[in-house]
């Protein structure tokens, strides 16, 4: 039983009679509307990851899925070179009112040193000057707005229940290949924003766990909202933290 798969199946040879397991897909819809809940202005989004097969299954997945998401797909950019990062980003920011981040580890900068995405999602958060969206905890983390991620143990646990079945007699073939869009773990860490009376920079960090199961999927706008909403500051500066009521 396999799991953690980004590719379609087909690629690995899959479906077979001796294998099974459950799909990775980056949860890109959701995150988009949980964006809109907090910079409701939203209309049109782009993509950006640097070159690399993991980001090409993203750009796939995109492509499907694109005509469902409740922002306009404008494009999808996968940089080799940070030349090439700096030029794409500046040409989706006159386009897209939003950025979905993949990763930019591994692109090599002009000094010869390799960017990580710890540097890279601030700078092309400066190109683009814009809000910036991710699919990944550690993204949240180093700056972009929000992110709506999938979560290694649900996969696990998933792959383990199919692999379970399969010990207690079920055949393999019988086993149909699964994806988690029945559950999404949605983590906001960050939310980045001006506080006008303040009159400074203020950061909500809190973690959100839901249930995304496809019966909740109608109203999670407003679960996102309500959480968001209930996050009460403990302090206000450059670092401002929350905490739930």
């Amino acid at each position: 039983m396999f799991c953690g798969v980004n590719a379609e199946p087909g690629k690995y040879g899959y479906p077979a009679l001796n294998v099974s397991g459950i799909l990775e897909r980056y949860h890109i819809s959701e995150s988009i509307a949980f964006a809109k809940q907090l910079v409701p202005s939203i209309r049109t989004i782009g993509f950006l990851g640097k070159d690399s097969p993991t980001t090409t299954a993203g750009f796939n997945q995109v492509q499907k899925e694109a005509d469902t998401y409740p922002a306009k797909y404008i494009d999808f950019k996968m940089p080799k070179t940070f030349e090439e990062l700096t030029n794409m980003v500046e040409e989706l920011k006159g386009k897209s009112d939003v950025l979905l981040m993949l990763t930019v580890k591994g692109i090599p900068k002009e000094d010869g040193s390799i960017l990580e995405d710890e540097d890279g999602i601030p700078i092309v958060g400066r190109l683009f000057g814009k809000p910036l969206i991710g699919v990944s905890e550690f993204q949240a983390k180093y700056g972009v707005l929000c992110s709506v991620i999938n979560t290694g143990q649900e996969q696990g646990r998933t792959s383990a229940r199919m692999l379970l079945k399969a010990m207690k007699g079920t055949p393999v073939s019988q086993i149909p290949i699964g994806q988690h869009s029945q559950h999404a773990f949605c983590q906001f860490i960050r939310l980045a924003g001006w506080h006008q009376q303040a009159g400074a920079f203020i950061f909500h960090q809190f973690r959100y766990t839901r249930d995304m199961s496809r019966n909740h999927r109608q109203s999670h706008g407003h679960a996102f909202h309500q959480h968001v909403r209930d996050a009460v500051p403990i302090s206000i500066g450059s670092n401002l933290t929350a905490q739930h009521k």
